[in-house]
């Protein structure tokens, strides 16, 4: 559902490729090469929004060539001014190659009047920005997606198939996914939002049912009931 057409399409026939952020960021776009298999860490990304689009790491021995211009090491974007962490070791430098179908808004794929492929949505904007801190470099690929197969099942796939090696998600353990791969604890924060009702519309009562609202707490017969009582007594 929402998955668009371009993610069956191949980028070999296309000589460049740029990322296209929904923020703008003011990143250098350099033409991506392949990497070598020995410097490549494959891994699946599920960046979690809501109801999140999978964005799958693609084997070393995938057909098509990468075709996102990589983010440059050392550059700082906009909405990464806040985390002051040092960047981890062991992925300053490489190359994570990710692929995804197209599923708005979280990864758009489509190509411009210049016949350039582009990314962008959601999933690209934290990608550029974890790329940036973490001092590594990304390449995105297409991958072919069945209208109407659910996530568990493409997840599923493509781990069989040996597309991924490593999933990071939100998503909840059950026992559908542990049956089907292994499932290790996750840490993760998210935001908790507050709503209320709307306010009801009351109808503008009338001066003499003000002056008695004081009987309100007790009906006719418990009125009667508390002065025959008093009366009596």
């Amino acid at each position: 559902s929402g998955a668009s057409s371009n993610a069956h399409q191949t980028p070999t026939s296309r000589p460049h490729a740029r990322v296209r952020p929904l923020k703008r960021h003011a990143t250098r776009q350099r033409h991506a090469t392949r990497p070598t298999p020995g410097y490549m860490v494959r891994l699946l990304l599920l960046v979690a929004s809501s109801l999140c689009s999978p964005v799958f790491a693609a084997d070393k021995s995938s057909d098509s060539e990468p075709h996102v211009a990589p983010v440059p090491a050392g550059t700082v974007c906009q909405n990464a001014t806040g985390l002051t962490e040092p960047p981890i070791r062991r992925l300053r430098g490489r190359q994570i190659v990710a692929c995804g179908p197209a599923y708005a808004p979280f990864l758009l794929h489509y190509h411009d009047a210049n016949g350039h492929a582009v990314w962008e949505g959601l999933d690209v904007d934290l990608l550029v920005n974890i790329a940036a801190i973490l001092e590594f470099n990304f390449t995105i690929l297409p991958i072919a997606y069945v209208p109407g197969e659910p996530w568990n099942d493409m997840l599923d796939r493509v781990i069989r198939e040996g597309e991924c090696d490593l999933v990071l998600t939100w998503w909840a353990h059950n026992a559908n996914r542990s049956n089907r791969m292994r499932l290790l604890n996750g840490h993760y924060d998210t935001s908790v939002y507050l709503t209320t009702r709307p306010p009801e519309i009351v109808a503008k009562e009338k001066a003499y049912k003000r002056a008695f609202s004081f009987a309100e707490p007790f009906t006719a017969e418990g009125w009667l009931s508390i002065i025959v009582v008093l009366m009596v007594g």
